[in-house]
């Protein structure tokens, strides 16, 4: 019962991540966008956030940052709650964490934007079938091809910003809005969190989730292995 409540919900609820997702693959430097987190397998309920990952141009993802930032705060003045929490550029699409809550966050990742940074981010961590080999089947071909291109509509007023800001200028400003970014957010870190802020990354899982995940599902291996 709760969960086709909740299939039910995020059926309302693409619509809007989709339009979400399509306007911040139109950004500047943004190279790919996914749903990801509990709708991405439309488990949600009405209240939760809409999360996403964001792959970005390489050493532009605390600039790319800011933009969406504007958008998150134009959505919430609209009521609807987006979380892009995970940032990272085109030269780290490879997880140093392997285990299986990442494998399986790969894996449930709905793109939405930006297609072939997304084939090119599953071939770099094809280790996630060492945990998960039937993955290819889960599927992430879930949407038309129109709505993964969508991000073009306004794709080339991006490319101008980009180029105007491929100068010292636009480095200038990226290392200025990192550097600051960086010491604020690692100062809200706690000793379990999983948060990462670097140049290339941008990670705000401050609450801990995939560990508290894995322990759980470890308790519950433990508690159907034999002569337990």
């Amino acid at each position: 019962m709760v969960r086709r409540r909740r299939s039910t919900v995020a059926r309302q609820m693409w619509p809007r991540a989709l339009h979400y997702g399509a306007l911040m693959g139109s950004l500047p430097y943004v190279r790919m966008v996914a749903v990801t987190g509990a709708l991405s397998v439309d488990n949600v309920e009405g209240d939760d956030d809409i999360d996403y990952m964001i792959v970005t141009q390489p050493d532009r993802l605390w600039l790319c940052r800011s933009l969406i930032i504007l958008m998150v705060r134009w959505a919430r003045r609209r009521g609807d709650f987006i979380c892009p929490n995970y940032l990272v550029s085109e030269s780290a699409l490879v997880f140093s964490d392997r285990s299986l809550y990442t494998a399986h966050e790969v894996v449930q990742m709905v793109p939405v934007a930006g297609l072939e940074v997304y084939t090119r981010l599953r071939q770099v961590n094809n280790w996630v079938q060492s945990y998960l080999p039937n993955a290819r089947s889960m599927c992430w071909q879930r949407l038309p091809p129109a709505e993964m291109t969508a991000g073009r509509v306004w794709r080339g007023a991006a490319r101008a910003m980009e180029f105007t800001l491929s100068s010292p200028l636009g480095t200038a400003l990226e290392h200025w809005e990192s550097t600051r970014k960086i010491r604020r957010m690692r100062r809200n870190m706690n000793g379990g969190s999983e948060a990462d802020f670097s140049p290339e990354c941008c990670k705000g899982h401050f609450d801990s989730h995939g560990n508290q995940t894995l322990a759980a599902y470890s308790s519950r291996l433990r508690a159907v292995e034999p002569g337990e």
